[in-house]
């Protein structure tokens, strides 16, 4: 009788840290919105370290040696989660950076487009 072979780990990122980040926005595209996008408030930078996880458990397994990346954070229902989490993330916009125009936010989602097809998975038929 032969032992199934274990599964395997699946690479994720874990947050060790954050740091908040007051007065930054959030850009994210939106064809419903004036102008083509809306802002959030950026409420920090999370800090993440590159692990396993354990596909039965969702447990993170630690390596030894770990790539760290920050990337920018919001508030969804008290929850902070990565900001790029969503497909129309955009931007963050820092303390007093000028908002971006309505003609900038149409040549992204039209970038979007042409790059990731209109199922936004990148096929193109």
């Amino acid at each position: 009788m032969t032992t199934p072979a274990p599964a395997t780990p699946i690479t994720g990122w874990r947050t060790i840290d954050f740091s908040p980040a007051t007065g930054w926005l959030l850009v994210y595209l939106s064809n419903d919105a004036p102008g083509g996008y809306f802002t959030v408030p950026m409420v920090g930078w999370l800090i993440q370290e590159e692990c396993d996880l354990d596909p039965v458990t969702d447990a993170p397994i630690l390596r030894k040696v770990a790539r760290t990346r920050v990337v920018a954070g919001v508030a969804f229902d008290g929850v902070v989660e990565e900001a790029d989490a969503a497909e129309n993330f955009w931007q963050a916009l820092p303390i007093s950076a000028p908002a971006p125009t309505a003609e900038a936010a149409r040549q992204e989602s039209a970038e979007r487009r042409r790059r990731l097809g209109p199922d936004r998975t990148g096929r193109t038929s």
